[in-house]
This record gives structure tokens, sequence and C-alpha cells, in this order.
């Protein structure tokens, strides 16, 4: 077992700074299977879910995607159509995706002690406290886990998350930090814009700054590259992290459950700050309007919520070129959706890359968290992964009714 992790029990893992994590496998819906309707009650129903989760606990979402080849060594091939797809697929290049979902509770009364010696003597009392945290956010995560299990959505979608093995946890860490190579351990080695795992060059790009977002968002949007006269196809801004970033990368999204009073606190501070110094720039002036807006949405609405969040992506690629012309297709994403990304360099990239693994999440800053509404957090939120296989085929029929048909 890792040295970092102090206990493992089924899908649950205590972590040497003191974080306890439920994780999940989790399958989403095929992708452009979605419509308008399916967009619009996603959000509220991952709302509701982050909504009932316990006051200082951690969502944490970690789409992967890695580039890969395609072996077609199982494939069938009794038909003409069967051998011709097995070699045209052959050694093509694909994204696969990964899903998972960690459910964190941070213990601040151990890591704020910074508890890293196995043989330091620890107050008894503090793990008494922490041991009835652990039970009640246990039960508030397997509620909500029901609750994500059981929603149905048009043409039988559904998402479901399904409990990480023992061992998957145990091995998550080395997982992440070797970039989710499975063959092989390495070093990191940090430059100043970029590390170098292995023989992966990797750097981020982070949506941590709510100044820096568009002035109006919405639960879905038109995909204006697929959609024509006679289809429309929709999406998120999730998806925009997703399959149309075509090499290797990985997308988070977390969320902190702080307490409504102590975020509508900060809020104002914010806006307060805003208004003084609206004199000195309008983008402040803006903001300060903008914030009015949203306080007062909240002291009328109940169903208002609002968090701390944080998004990131991190690149991928073989060489510091490839890794270049890969930094500016996200950096063009996030532009499109007008948001502005923040590059982090130094330090500061490799502290967001360290807290980026679920049981380190916790020491995220306040500087590395966008303050906003629960609304807003879960429209980039991803829902959608890649094709599945159909185990009945699709059938072509011609002619009479039953005279010629082939299944494939």
């Amino acid at each position: 077992m890792n040295d970092n992790i102090i206990f493992s029990k089924n899908n649950e893992i205590v972590f040497l700074n003191g974080a306890f994590a439920m994780g999940y496998k989790v399958e989403l819906c095929e992708k452009y299977s979605l419509g308008e309707k399916d967009y619009i009650e996603l959000n509220q129903y991952w709302q509701k879910a982050l909504r009932e989760l316990p006051l200082g606990s951690i969502f944490f979402k970690q789409d992967v995607f890695l580039k890969d080849t395609v072996n077609t060594g199982s494939f069938s091939e009794d038909t003409f159509l069967q051998k011709t797809t097995k070699k045209y697929f052959h050694n093509q290049q694909t994204l696969t995706h990964s899903c998972y979902l960690f459910f964190v509770l941070p213990n601040n009364s151990l890591s704020e002690k910074n508890i890293t010696n196995p043989f330091l003597k620890v107050k008894k009392a503090d793990f008494l406290a922490y041991d009835q945290k652990i039970n009640n956010f246990i039960e508030s995560v397997t509620q909500s886990v029901h609750y994500i299990n059981n929603i149905k959505l048009q043409g039988k979608n559904s998402i479901q998350c399904r409990d990480l093995l023992k061992e998957d946890m145990e091995n998550y860490y080395q997982l992440y930090f070797n970039l989710f190579a499975s063959d092989s351990i390495s070093d990191r080695l940090f430059k100043e814009d970029h590390f170098v795992i292995a023989s992966k060059v990797a750097s981020m790009a982070c949506m941590l700054d709510e100044n820096f977002m568009p002035e109006e968002l919405s639960t879905h949007q038109k995909d204006r590259d697929l959609s024509n006269d006679k289809t429309v196809f929709f999406k998120n801004y999730g998806d925009d992290f997703t399959f149309n970033l075509n090499f290797s990368h990985i997308y988070n999204q977390i969320c902190y459950i702080d307490d409504p009073a102590k975020a509508i606190l900060e809020l104002k501070k914010t806006n307060d700050f805003l208004h003084k110094s609206s004199s000195f720039d309008k983008q402040n002036k803006y903001f300060a309007t903008l914030t009015d807006q949203i306080i007062e949405e909240i002291t009328v609405s109940n169903n208002q919520r609002i968090i701390r969040a944080h998004n990131n992506i991190i690149v991928m690629a073989n060489s510091k070129e490839e890794l270049q012309k890969n930094m500016g297709e996200v950096v063009n994403t996030f532009k499109n959706m007008d948001v502005k990304p923040y590059i982090p360099v130094g330090n500061y990239l490799n502290a967001i890359f360290n807290y980026s693994f679920p049981l380190f999440s916790g020491h995220f800053t306040q500087h590395q968290l966008y303050v906003t509404s629960l609304d807003v957090f879960c429209s980039f939120i991803n829902n959608c992964t890649s094709y599945k296989n159909d185990q009945k085929g699709i059938v072509y029929n011609w002619g009479q009714p039953y005279k010629s048909t082939i299944f494939i």
C-alpha cells in the first residue's frame, strides 16, 4: 500500500494529510445523445446532488482523455463489412475517456497541524470528532450517489456511478502523478512554464477568477460546428474541454461546499471593494453592478447557492513544440466562451498540479478559487463520454420485408 495512505476499505480512503475520500468510476451519456431538455435537467440534477453534501466537503470530478491507437485484433471478420471495418480502424488514433468522481472531506483539525510523521502523537479527541464527521459524510455521499444513479433522461440516457475498487483507490496516487501511464513510474521535473513526467511534457490552464468569466451563462448552447438547418445539436461549456481537444488531457471540475452565510459574506466584501474602486477602473464598476444583482437574487431566492470552485485543464504532449500548439487550442477554447484563462508558471504550476490530485484538493488557496453560484459551476460539468458498443448492431433492410437483411 502507498506510504501516503493511512487506511483504505472498499472505495473509502484516508490519506496522510488527514483527508477522507470516497471514489467512483462514472459512466456518462454518449456524446451528442443529449437534447436541450436533457442539459437543462442535468444542470438541475447536479445542483441538487451537490446541495445535499455536508458543509466543508469537496466535489471533485476528473475526466481523463488519453490519445491512443485502435487495436482491432478482437474484431469479427465474418462479413465483408466487418473485414473492411477491422482493416480501416486498425491503428487509427483515438481518444479514450475515463471519468472519476471523488467526494472529499478535508480534515482541517489534522492538516492544520501538519501531521506528516506517523509516529507523531495526535490528540484522540481530534480523531473521535473526525470519525463522527466521516460517518455523516458517508451517509450524505451515499444518498447523493444514489440520486445521481437514478437520473432518467430522454432516450433511456442515464449516469451511473460505480464504486472504485480498493486497489484502484490505493493506486490512484501513482496513476495521477504519472499522468495516467499505468506501465511505468517516473519522477516529475518542473520547469518554468511546463513539467516533464517520463516522455510526456505538460502544462496547465485554469479558470479561477469570476471577473474573467462571461457576462451571461446558460445551461446549454447550440453546437454550431455540427448543427444545420434540419438538425440541432446541443452542448454545455464542459463539453468544449472533452473530445474537441484532440490530444491527451485531464479536465478537473472542483467545487467547495461552503457555509452559505460565509460565502455571501465573502461576496459582499468583494462587492464593497469593487464599489470603492469603481472610479479607478470601468471593469470594477461593471462587476460591482453585477455582484449587486447576484446578492439581490440570493437574498430573494432560496434556490441560489454560492460556492467556491476551480476548473483546470492538464495539457499533455510529446514535445515542447507540440505542447505549445495544444496549449494554444485550449486558450482558444476558453476565448470562444469569453473566459480569460490563468496559465500558472513556476511554483504556482507545481502547486496547482499537486492540488489537482483529489486527496490534496483541500489545499487550494482562496486566490486559486472563484466564487459563483452552483448553477454556473454545473454548466461547466462534462456530461458526455465516447460512443458505446451496441451488442445488437444495426439492421439494414431493403426490398421486401425480411428478404434482404444484414446485421453489422
